[in-house]
């Protein structure tokens, strides 16, 4: 599944339970009178290493917010390729007649050249939402990555070839490669509403969890 980096949420809420008792111990050290510097440090240490587990979910939810936005963008910008299947569709069958690939063409050209290049850019630099980012070789060759990245890459080369075959391709082919054209465009606005609806999911969900840990933290602390 995309987007499922663990954020090994017992680690955070043991982080949560043991940070008040961490401070109370490193305040007891120094009213002492002769207080143990040694002890102290190592609470100090241990009292660090929980806060950057606190700190690792909201560096997760920040980049996952932005790939949220970039998958956003790149749905809007497919809308009206969606509407084009859809109408060709309309009857249950593919209707030739109804598909307008000039139309889809112009869409395409526009979101590959803003929108997609974007959200791949942007997936070469993640760090938080997957265990890897994306390595790619341009134009569009996939070295390492998540699957879902992958997918774009391979969608990116299928409908580039999909309407070089439809413009060099012979009068007889050219109904069929609009089908083509349709199926791999259609494709890719299902896969990023399927992204989309995902990652929307584990915000809400990592969320909640988070705001739930800060509160008992908070309820901790103020005991």
């Amino acid at each position: 599944m995309p987007f499922e980096k663990v954020l090994v949420t017992a680690s955070i809420a043991q982080a949560v339970a043991t940070i008040p008792g961490a401070i109370k111990a490193i305040r007891d050290l120094f009213v002492e009178s002769q207080p143990e510097h040694t002890a102290a440090n190592q609470q100090l240490d241990a009292l660090c290493c929980n806060i950057r587990a606190l700190a690792e979910a909201g560096r997760w939810l920040e980049e996952a917010k932005y790939m949220h936005e970039y998958l956003q963008h790149l749905d809007t910008s497919m809308q009206p390729v969606a509407e084009e299947y859809a109408r060709a569709i309309d009857d249950g069958r593919f209707d030739f007649q109804k598909y307008r690939p000039s139309v889809v063409r112009k869409c395409w050209r526009l979101t590959r050249s803003t929108f997609l290049n974007k959200l791949l850019s942007f997936s070469t630099q993640i760090r938080h939402v997957e265990e890897q980012p994306l390595i790619y070789a341009p134009p569009d060759q996939f070295v390492s990555g998540p699957d879902w990245a992958k997918k774009y890459l391979d969608l990116l080369s299928k409908i580039e070839g999909h309407f070089v075959k439809y413009d060099n391709g012979a009068p007889a082919d050219v109904l069929l490669t609009s089908h083509d054209i349709a199926d791999a465009t259609n494709e890719f606005v299902e896969h990023t509403k399927a992204l989309m609806h995902h990652i929307d999911q584990r915000i809400r969900n990592e969320a909640s969890d988070f705001a739930h840990h800060l509160s008992k933290l908070r309820g901790d602390y103020s005991a």
